[in-house]
């Protein structure tokens, strides 16, 4: 599953640049996006009809920016996308009447921080024993793979799955959370990044926003609070999701938060010459953070 077009397409339709498009392009667009396939959408924009998409096209940016007022005391003068910049790595730019500027990251569902690789997740993550290296382990997922789909050129995507649960669980039935310690400064400085732990921005400049679809304009837009920096982070729980035996999570939680790092790989791939989707696991391993609040 990739959402990345769909968040773009979304990305470009709550800006001031939209509202000023004829109705035709609009809706062209608004068509372009509902033909997009549901599992590749954001959760709260499946199934939902031209009707629907419209009402939130015609709502979120006023309500974004009042959402921003509200926070702010200031008058937004204009919303524009900010895609091209990779440093900041800020989704949308605000400005004010006043001449401020604010950078905003805009989350289409549940809060998600980055998908890191295995480099970065090291770094969080430190077994007690130096010998143990998790890019030997993860690598060895692709590695054990591939080799199997070198013994046999036809084999179907769901033995390649099969195997890769089997390869997953060997993983877990090895690891031990007691011989596993968090790194508290790389972890909370990944929570305080956009998109990757390069991209760190003061919380006078930087804001995150939840947006989703609904029928109601209130619940279109919501802030999403300031993380503040901790030291007692833990892992709960390594464990399989219910849905997803061939994926691991590791749970890791304190007092406020509680933080899913779920085994991934982002994107198809092609191995001699025959296209994988992404789930087959013959390419490149990495981990997908959400964050939640605890209630």
């Amino acid at each position: 599953m990739n959402v990345d077009k769909a968040v773009r397409k979304l990305n470009k339709m709550i800006i001031d640049d939209f509202l000023i498009k004829n109705s035709d392009e609009q809706k062209k667009e608004i068509y372009e996006f509902i033909e997009i396939n549901d599992k590749e959408k954001p959760i709260s924009f499946r199934q939902k009809d031209y009707n629907e998409i419209l009402f939130f096209v015609e709502n979120v940016n006023s309500e974004l920016k009042k959402t921003i007022e509200n926070i702010s005391n200031e008058k937004v003068l204009r919303i524009i996308e900010d895609s091209n910049n990779n440093k900041i790595g800020s989704d949308v730019l605000i400005y004010f009447k006043n001449g401020n500027k604010l950078y905003g990251e805009i989350k289409f569902g549940s809060q998600t921080n980055a998908n890191i690789g295995i480099d970065n997740f090291s770094k969080i993550f430190i077994f007690k024993n130096k010998s143990v290296i998790w890019k030997n382990i993860f690598g060895e997922i692709k590695d054990k793979q591939r080799e199997l789909f070198d013994k046999n050129n036809d084999i179907s995507e769901i033995e390649l799955i099969e195997n890769l649960e089997k390869i997953v669980n060997d993983i877990a039935i090895n690891l031990n959370k007691e011989e596993i310690i968090i790194n508290n400064d790389e972890l909370n400085r990944l929570l305080l990044t956009t998109g990757s732990p390069e991209n760190i921005k003061s919380n006078f400049e930087f804001l995150k926003f939840k947006i989703k679809c609904s029928n109601k304009v209130s619940d279109l837009v919501e802030i999403i609070d300031d993380f503040k920096p901790a030291k007692d982070w833990k892992i709960e729980d390594i464990s399989f999701p219910i849905s997803s035996k061939h994926r691991l999570q590791f749970i890791v939680s304190n007092t406020t938060h509680r933080i899913k790092f779920l085994l991934n790989w982002k994107n198809d791939c092609i191995y001699k010459k025959r296209k994988f989707k992404a789930k087959c696991a013959l390419g490149t391993s990495s981990f997908n953070v959400w964050v939640y609040n605890k209630k």
